[in-house]
């Protein structure tokens, strides 16, 4: 299975949250999600996050035919293991990311946060704005409020 390795930007303190991509016309989109998910894993946890460090595409015909870009690459320090992490604000397609991955890459560890596991997660820590400014859509797809 390839993989495009990119250099990705390294998320060591938060300083670096501001690297992470904005929205169009400074609106809230799913990127103020990534970066506040990866503020809440830079406070909480002491793992080592990069943000879109690789791509994962399916070739045929020596054609990309279908690709993959995780939002992030974290790596447990103490025990070296490494997992992919997707997070999104969609409801639609549930399900869909995990199994091309799977079929893509079934070596690595890759874990996708929907909507449902990133309101749970508010709940809990409701300093982190993970949905703050997202809002449903009837067909599926995110407008800012």
């Amino acid at each position: 299975m390839p993989r495009k390795e990119y250099e990705g930007i390294l998320i060591a303190t938060a300083e670096d949250l501001p690297r992470i991509k904005n929205g169009k016309n400074g609106q809230l989109n799913a990127y103020d999600t990534e970066r506040e998910f990866a503020r809440l894993l830079l406070d909480k946890t002491t793992l080592e996050i990069t943000y879109e460090p690789t791509f994962f595409y399916l070739i045929d015909d020596d054609e990309i035919k279908r690709g993959t870009l995780p939002d992030f690459r974290v790596r447990n320090p103490s025990t070296g293991v490494v997992t992919y992490i997707e997070v999104t604000t969609s409801v639609a397609g549930k399900g869909k990311q995990k199994s091309f991955m799977r079929e893509l890459a079934p070596d690595v560890h890759y874990v996708v946060f929907y909507r449902d596991k990133l309101e749970a997660i508010q709940a809990k820590f409701p300093e982190y704005h993970l949905l703050n400014g997202v809002s449903q859509n009837i067909n599926g797809t995110e407008a800012a409020k």
